[in-house]
């Protein structure tokens, strides 16, 4: 395996875990807007977290959620359970573990870095589980997706 490919791959795995956080860290996975009349309207927007609403002013207040493992009363109407959004919770810290543990396995299977072992045998197995681990973690994180977009709208 060449040199290229590996930085190339490196990288992605870098883009992989950098996209994935700003994902999780985005408060507009769910979001509502009512329009009162031309001058007051209040936007009201949702992630794993906390919940916020916002008026037409652009002044957001928002609140967490009072325990990771309890969520607020509001999801037993909609056809969302809370055990729904506690595996989406779940499983994206998961993907984000993945890709911190794929970014520092392939670092040390990098050829062109000296750390741990020199071996070219060994330096190609560790850039391969590392791999191995970034595949898994992107398809743990395309397993999230389709949970976000059922929480996002009800059925």
């Amino acid at each position: 395996m060449s040199t290229a490919m590996e930085a190339v791959g490196f990288f992605m795995c870098i883009v992989g875990f950098l996209i994935t956080g700003a994902s999780l860290a985005n408060d507009y996975w769910k979001i509502s807007t009512v329009s009162g009349s031309v001058i007051i309207s209040q936007r009201q927007f949702e992630n794993l977290w906390h919940a916020c609403a916002e008026n037409s002013a652009g002044i957001a207040e928002c609140r967490d959620f009072e325990s990771m493992l309890s969520l607020p009363k509001h999801f037993q109407h909609l056809c969302v359970s809370a055990a729904h959004v506690q595996a989406c919770r779940a499983l994206m810290i998961i993907t984000l573990l993945f890709c911190l543990g794929c970014m520092i396995v392939s670092l040390l299977g990098l050829k062109c870095i000296k750390i741990g072992s020199t071996a070219d045998e060994t330096k190609a197995k560790m850039a391969m589980a590392g791999g191995i681990l970034c595949i898994l973690g992107e398809y743990i994180l395309h397993t999230t997706i389709i949970a976000p977009a059922s929480y996002r709208t009800p059925l």
